[in-house]
């Protein structure tokens, strides 16, 4: 598989990450009958992940950004809080990645309700 573009897929049950590099071959020479080995879940049910971008290393990347980088990658789109002392570097991270939100509540147990609400209702 040498020269070869290499990619990686993830379950989106699960989260686990299958490399092509890593295994041998490619995601799509599986056979359709190839399930999950963590949760057993169909080939289907398999994104593949984005390459990574080259800010996630660059000078002055924090934690913060690389969580919410892959908060982003697993789908996670809203984030319910407060900000604060403790958090404001996730808000700030949240606050440069354009592909998640931040919506402020005043009170933790709003944060989990919305979140609860959202969750079940999209």
């Amino acid at each position: 598989m040498e020269g070869q573009q290499m990619a990686s897929f993830r379950c989106s049950v699960c989260n686990y990450v299958y490399d092509e590099q890593r295994e041998g071959k490619k995601f799509g020479e599986l056979g359709e009958e190839w399930r999950c080995p963590v949760c057993n879940a169909a080939k289907s049910a398999f994104v593949q992940l984005a390459e990574k971008p080259a800010a996630a290393t660059a000078p002055g990347t924090t934690v913060s950004d690389v969580l919410v980088a892959q908060l982003s990658e697993w789908g996670i789109n809203l984030v319910f809080g407060i900000p604060g002392t403790s958090a404001l570097g996730i808000v700030d991270a949240i606050r440069k990645n354009p592909q998640v939100r931040f919506v402020q509540v005043r009170h933790e147990q709003v944060a989990a309700f919305a979140a609860a609400a959202y969750g079940k209702l999209t």
